[in-house]
């Protein structure tokens, strides 16, 4: 039996979760309010009204996405894999982040391992802690963020060999996400020696790591929150198209990122949307706790925060959100304006059960959902053990024999 020995993220976070420079792109702008502060937003942006969502017990991957082609990861002792954080598919390969093992690795289209990039270590082509990665698909390169060394390693996609890294040349800073974009990286922004940092992203040189300009005001539109709450994914989603998209933890706007810069593209309103109170309580009792993230205050309220997991379509904008220590799923329909949310989504393709899967990549034509190794036990007595797995879903055998030692499950479904 292999084991999985986890080795200890360099941050330690004691947190129950669980899990002006913006360019406007019209001169007509409308005024918008985040629960204590007053920002402007350009005429295109979408609002969408959480308090009239239409609330449902459940909701369904089938009323959006298509059955999956089921992706079972080989499993050996080359590639063991406890959790994913960041999944990229690109020219027949999967490339994918595991941030608790500390690797990343390679597999074909149906599930063989291929190969890992880079390896832990000081020396070139080796990194210390990995939290991100960004595909440059016009030149075939692949960036790897190492957040402990505050670097960015490059690898050429043909033969992964490694090319260069560059130095983020900036003190008093870190970061946990990285999207490389039109020749230059941006990165979120923690301010180490101040929490109420100015910004939350930071453009970078590709070739110099030296900063290039600064985006998104924390103060107007994260309510000041610039602490390492280091989460299980990045805050960059739909990474491969034309427009990525980003959203910081206790920020209401969606941006998204083109040459122009950071354009507000949704906005989530809400009366129960966390305040700028609750997030100057939560960092004056950080100032005094050593370092210690206590959230305790927002779950109380049942405040709304943390929207995360975007995914993108044609017809619907797909997201999650934190009420209290309640996640909720919705889906927006861009076509009428209508809004339905639940506590509860059911992948129904495998069954009538809710299961942890996580979306963990997206572009313009489907979506990979993630079952990672430790909700496996779960999926075994949930759907295999009680004979509820549906017998129609793709690599139906294959899945009933899955067992807890085993890599995580990827499910690409097309959307409808």
């Amino acid at each position: 039996m292999m084991h999985r020995n986890l080795n200890h993220s360099w941050i330690y976070i004691i947190a129950f979760l669980l899990s002006t420079s913006f360019h406007a792109c019209t001169n007509r702008k409308i005024q918008g309010h985040h629960n204590g502060t007053n920002v402007t937003y350009p005429e295109s942006v979408v609002k969408i009204e959480l308090d009239n969502a239409e609330r449902h017990d459940k909701l369904f991957y089938s009323s959006f996405l298509q059955s999956p082609k089921t992706i079972i990861l080989e499993t050996n002792e080359k590639c063991l894999i406890k959790r994913i954080r960041e999944v990229d598919i690109y020219k027949d390969k999967i490339y994918l982040l595991d941030d608790l093992f500390n690797r990343m690795y390679v597999f074909d289209m149906e599930g063989h391992f291929l190969f890992q990039i880079g390896d832990v270590g000081t020396g070139p082509g080796e990194y210390l802690q990995l939290s991100d990665f960004s595909i440059d698909r016009k030149e075939n390169m692949i960036y790897l963020w190492d957040e402990a060394a505050n670097a960015i390693l490059k690898f050429e996609l043909g033969g992964m060999q490694f090319v260069s890294s560059v130095k983020i040349g900036e003190v008093g800073t870190t970061s946990f996400c990285m999207q490389y974009f039109d020749g230059k990286f941006y990165l979120n922004n923690v301010i180490l020696d101040n929490p109420s940092g100015k910004y939350q992203i930071k453009e970078m040189d590709a070739s110099t790591g030296e900063k290039i300009e600064d985006y998104i005001p924390t103060w107007d539109y994260c309510l000041g929150w610039n602490l390492s709450l280091r989460l299980s994914h990045s805050f960059f989603y739909s990474r491969n198209s034309d427009t990525p998209l980003y959203i910081g933890l206790f920020s209401n706007t969606v941006f998204g990122l083109s040459k122009d810069g950071f354009i507000p593209t949704y906005v989530m309103e809400s009366r129960d949307f966390a305040t700028r109170e609750d997030v100057e309580r939560i960092l004056e009792e950080y100032s005094k706790t050593d370092g210690l993230i206590n959230l305790s205050s927002i779950w109380g309220k049942e405040r709304i925060y943390q929207i995360s997991r975007l995914v993108e379509m044609k017809d619907y904008l797909y997201f999650q959100y934190m009420k209290g220590v309640e996640r909720n799923y919705a889906l927006y329909d861009k076509r009428n304006g209508m809004l339905v949310s639940s506590p509860c989504m059911i992948d129904d393709y495998l069954g009538n059960r809710h299961l942890l899967l996580e979306f963990c990549f997206s572009d313009e034509n489907m979506v990979c959902s993630v079952l990672n190794s430790e909700f496996i036990p779960s999926f075994l007595e949930s759907l295999v053990y009680v004979d509820e797995l549906n017998p129609q879903i793709d690599q139906f055998e294959r899945l009933k024999l899955l067992n807890g030692d085993d890599n995580p499950v990827l499910f690409l479904h097309e959307y409808r």
